[in-house]
C-alpha cells in the first residue's frame, strides 16, 4: 500500500515521503488507516488528533477520505476543532 503524500496544505514538508507510520498519539495511523478505509468502503470518516497551525497542543480533526479508483488515488480533506 503506498500512503505518498502528494500535496498538504499546512506541511509541504510531508509532501513527495510515505506517511505509512504517521500516527497520532491514539495510535490512529491516519494515512494508512484512510488508505484502507477508501480502498474497503470507497469513503469514510476518520477521526484522530493533530497539530492546529497557530494553535497549541493538539486538536481533534475528522476527516473525509473518498478513493478514486480510476487513477488509484486517496483524497482526504477536513476540520480541525
Amino acid at each position: 500500500m503506498l500512503t505518498n503524500i502528494l500535496m498538504h496544505a499546512f506541511m509541504p514538508k510531508m509532501e513527495n515521503k510515505s506517511a505509512r507510520d504517521v500516527h497520532d498519539k491514539n495510535g490512529v495511523y491516519m494515512w494508512a488507516d484512510g488508505v484502507r478505509l477508501a480502498q474497503a468502503e470507497g469513503r469514510g470518516f476518520l477521526t484522530y488528533v493533530w497539530p492546529k497551525p497557530g494553535v497549541p497542543g493538539r486538536c481533534t480533526e475528522v476527516i473525509v477520505r473518498g478513493g478514486i479508483q480510476a487513477v488509484g488515488l486517496d483524497l482526504a480533506y477536513g476540520r480541525l476543532h
